[in-house]
């Protein structure tokens, strides 16, 4: 039987830990890719992070940066010049074993320039969405759980076809979303709270589906926004408040301001088991 001495087997030690550490020290990933054509194709698939996207302050240059550990992360990023396609994935081995220190930390960068096609899921983490100031044409954004921030600081450049946003469990901050110039949208939460602000831009006609199913919601319409919605699924199990800037004629409800215009936010708004809050300034 082959024996081990003390001073041995704390130099084996000493070892396996040096080389577990060296395998898992931080490394850095980035990318710069100049895009020639009229549009974007940009598809994120991320199972856990804290990721940041805003806008390049080129207006033709796309910008990746990850830091991760190699030991707990396999990360990937390609761009098809024919196609104008944008890949990202972000891969994490025994995810749930260990603390947050070996989840990669992820940095996007788009061009306001080309006309951008958007779709993002993420299975958890912290994530944050600056879009505004681009071109986007359609947006998709799926998490999982954690907290999403999605903010349109600034005006889209051109129309939105359609802006779809879900969390299935966790936080869910939209801002700013009159900037994003939709013409249909759609924001869903699981469980958890959910603010949808539709400050910004006011000019352009939208219609958007928004559903809570457990939690807290509130709604926030500016007062030159001229708007109606509809509220389905309140119950003895839904505690309901709407300020007196709006009125219910039939089964809508109305801003003071749109008994002579056209309405320019059309909304479906439906709660499940929770708080909804309908308000404006």
């Amino acid at each position: 039987m082959r024996k081990y001495t003390i001073p041995g087997i704390i130099i084996a030690v000493i070892c396996l830990a040096g080389f577990l550490a060296a395998r898992n020290l931080p490394e850095t990933i980035e990318r710069e890719y100049r895009i020639e054509g009229e549009d974007l194709q940009v598809d994120i698939r991320i199972d856990a992070g804290e990721f940041e996207l805003t806008r390049s302050d080129a207006n033709r240059t796309v910008r990746v940066r990850i830091d991760y550990h190699p030991g707990r992360c396999k990360p990937h990023v390609s761009y098809e010049s024919d196609d104008r396609r944008l890949e990202l994935d972000v891969d994490h081995q025994h995810l749930f074993q260990s603390n947050d220190e070996g989840v990669a930390r992820i940095y996007v960068e788009l061009p306001s320039t080309p006309v951008t096609d958007l779709r993002a899921k993420i299975t958890a983490g912290e994530m944050n969405f600056q879009l505004g100031d681009l071109s986007l044409r359609n947006c998709r954004i799926r998490s999982r759980a954690g907290e999403l921030t999605v903010n349109f600081d600034q005006p889209n450049r051109i129309r939105m076809e359609k802006l779809d946003i879900g969390c299935s469990v966790g936080e869910t901050d939209l801002e700013n979303l009159g900037n994003a110039r939709f013409r249909k949208a759609r924001f869903n939460s699981g469980i958890g709270e959910m603010s949808v602000n539709f400050a910004g831009w006011a000019d352009s006609l939208g219609r958007a589906e928004i559903d809570n199913d457990i939690g807290e919601m509130a709604v926030y319409i500016p007062r030159d926004v001229v708007a109606r919605f509809r509220v389905s699924g309140t119950g003895f199990l839904t505690d309901f408040s709407c300020n007196q800037w709006f009125e219910k004629r039939g089964g809508y409800f109305y801003s003071r301001n749109s008994s002579d215009k056209t309405q320019n936010l059309d909304l479906r708004i439906s709660s499940g088991i929770g708080e909804l809050d309908i308000h404006s300034d």
